[in-house]
């Protein structure tokens, strides 16, 4: 079961806290506490020291899962308090946030950008200098602490990086797709961009999206529809 739910698990804690918010149906969620409580136990027993590794044992940390798994534990916990205020996982929760955010900026960053991967020591596995014309090795993990809130907006840092990125990438044209390990349509950019307030790139992407993806097929898929979904709704 751990195997089965690894990779995506913290996903999984996501939707529970919408589906929760959404319809407060909370009959649901307590008759499968038992589930809820594997999902947060296979959370706690993938870190390596403060962060997630990508499966047990190896050591390696993802940029992108790891701002993901952030935002799991901050569904997770608004569960439990509204839930099972007594539960011991809200304080095991409240200190994993507490530990992660405390240490973030410190391990992940970079001189003007995040590291994408650290290893076992919790040191750039790529080493310290950046590939921005590597999009999903590199470039597009920056953006994951943008549309996981894992940074704010407004800071200096985070508008350096974002505008870096929108520099080598003319992600409003999906220029990206000339790459064929990018060829997709990757709307979680345009989400980023929208959440960036960066509107008038979002109004362009949409506009080319139209005009290059009118079959819906291949590069565009279930899950980028979400992100295209929530960019327009955002906007």
């Amino acid at each position: 079961i751990k195997q089965a739910i690894s990779k995506r698990k913290y996903k999984f804690l996501i939707l529970l806290k919408e589906y929760y918010e959404q319809y407060q149906a909370c009959e649901l969620l307590i008759r499968e506490k038992q589930k809820i409580d594997m999902l947060v136990e296979v959370l706690f027993n993938l870190k390596d020291t403060v962060y997630t590794q990508s499966k047990n044992g190896s050591g390696i940390k993802y940029l992108m899962n790891n701002m993901e798994v952030l935002q799991g534990y901050k569904s997770a916990l608004i569960l439990y308090k509204e839930l099972w205020e007594q539960d011991a996982k809200v304080r095991r929760l409240e200190d994993a946030i507490k530990e992660f955010e405390d240490n973030f900026e410190t391990t992940w960053k970079g001189e003007s950008f995040y590291y994408p991967v650290l290893n076992e020591e919790n040191e750039p596995f790529y080493g310290t200098t950046m590939q921005w014309g590597k999009l999903y090795e590199f470039a597009l993990p920056q953006l994951f602490s943008i549309v996981f809130d894992a940074v704010e907006q407004e800071a200096l840092f985070t508008q350096t990086l974002y505008h870096s990125f929108c520099e080598w990438w003319n992600w409003t044209k999906m220029d990206y797709r000339n790459q064929a390990e990018a060829n997709q349509t990757w709307s979680i950019i345009a989400y980023a961009a929208m959440k960036m307030e960066d509107y008038k790139k979002v109004d362009t992407y949409l506009e080319i999206f139209e005009q290059k993806i009118q079959d819906r097929k291949y590069p565009f898929y279930s899950g980028d529809s979400v992100w295209l979904i929530l960019t327009c709704e955002g906007m």
